[in-house]
């Protein structure tokens, strides 16, 4: 009898962490729904228990919340992400990040880093983008107090895209409402530095005189007279020019995209060689989610998005498919045979950093 209690201790205590784990997690989405009720937000449920997904606007700038189960090494916990549009034409490519051990490593293997010529900021950042507008913007005095303050609270916060991200480890309670105010501000502050750094351009005073033109004098003429200009002819209306479409392509740009997913400098240069193509192959679909994420095209918004690896392969991907398909890829993705396949023809949107694979969006059938 004692053999068996202590042989069996281990899936006690394993089930004891789960079920803590479980309680937690469902306590965040009870302050989840009260955030998501104060702000106006949309809640749906995640793809897991106690998970979820929200979005909506606050101030005036688009937020978008995520949490999903992660497992690192043998240990399973809850990650949270959020996303705080800017809504202002930061610098480009301009990336901002904390310095830590991993972006020390990057240096070292030459990584670019801007220097600002702040001691504080180029100590405590790790800068990237076009070198000459991200020194002119972080000029700003107001931002670079903001930034450090910023950082110094959320160390795995991150501005990129023209977004503020944070992630946030573990149970989320008590965390979600002060993390989202701060991004918000932050967001605002940036917003601020770009507006006094391009301040709008003036607009033509309504009583300027019009230009005046001299007539010559003939023999007989009157005096010289000043007349306003004649209006201009409007010009004829131009055609809209016709983009060339794609031919339709195999996948070996995605390949290799896929293979470069763990060093930075070969995936960016992988991804600028695979962007503006259309690729024709077989999704193998391993599982289908609802498709979510801030700025969505409209012809993918209320979609599906189909995970899975290129047939015959292990690449993987996940493509958005639009609404007008949910009752078939719903379909595929309850079906219990396997395997699972999909002809698609899709155009690759972005690399998804979160999950490390391309994602791509589905064409029109037809």
């Amino acid at each position: 009898m004692l053999e068996l209690l202590f042989g069996a201790w281990p899936v006690v205590v394993a089930g004891a962490v789960i079920l803590s784990l479980i309680s937690r997690s469902r306590r965040s989405l009870k302050e989840v729904r009260r955030l998501a009720l104060r702000h106006g937000l949309n809640l749906r449920q995640g793809e897991g228990p106690g998970t979820f997904l929200a979005n909506g606007s606050v101030k005036g700038r688009p937020v978008f919340f995520q949490s999903r189960w992660v497992r690192t090494g043998n240990q399973r916990h809850i990650q949270t992400e959020l996303l705080v549009d800017v809504q202002a034409p930061l610098p480009g490519r301009m990336s901002l990040s904390a310095e830590g051990l991993g972006t020390q490593l990057l240096k070292w293997l030459g990584e670019p880093d801007i220097q600002v010529g702040d001691p504080r900021l180029d100590k405590a950042l790790l800068i990237q983008g076009h070198a000459p507008e991200v020194r002119a913007l972080l000029r700003d005095a107001p931002l670079r107090e903001a930034l450090l303050r910023w950082f110094a609270r959320y160390p795995t916060g991150k501005i990129h895209d023209g977004q503020v991200t944070v992630l946030l480890q573990g149970s989320a309670a008590g965390r979600l409402e002060p993390m989202m105010r701060d991004a918000v501000a932050l967001a605002e502050v940036l917003a601020q530095a770009v507006a006094r750094r391009n301040p709008p351009a003036t607009a033509p005073r309504s009583d300027a005189l019009p230009v005046p033109i001299r007539l010559p004098a003939g023999p007989r003429s009157k005096p010289t007279q000043l007349l306003p200009a004649p209006p201009e002819a409007p010009a004829p209306p131009r055609p809209a020019p016709v983009a060339p479409v794609a031919p339709v392509e195999d996948p070996d740009p995605l390949h290799l995209l896929y293979a470069a997913r763990h060093d930075r400098l070969p995936r960016e240069a992988a991804l600028q060689a695979a962007l503006g193509r259309r690729y024709a192959f077989t999704l193998d679909i391993r599982d289908v989610a609802w498709t979510s994420g801030l700025f969505l095209p409209s012809e993918i918004q209320g979609g599906r998005t189909a995970a899975g690896t290129l047939q015959g392969s292990e690449t993987e991907v996940a493509v958005r498919f639009p609404a007008g398909r949910n009752a078939e890829i719903d379909a595929l993705g309850r079906a219990e045979e396997r395997p699972r396949l999909l002809p698609v023809t899709a155009t690759l949107s972005q690399w998804d950093e979160l999950y490390r694979r391309p994602l791509l969006d589905a064409l029109p059938q037809g």
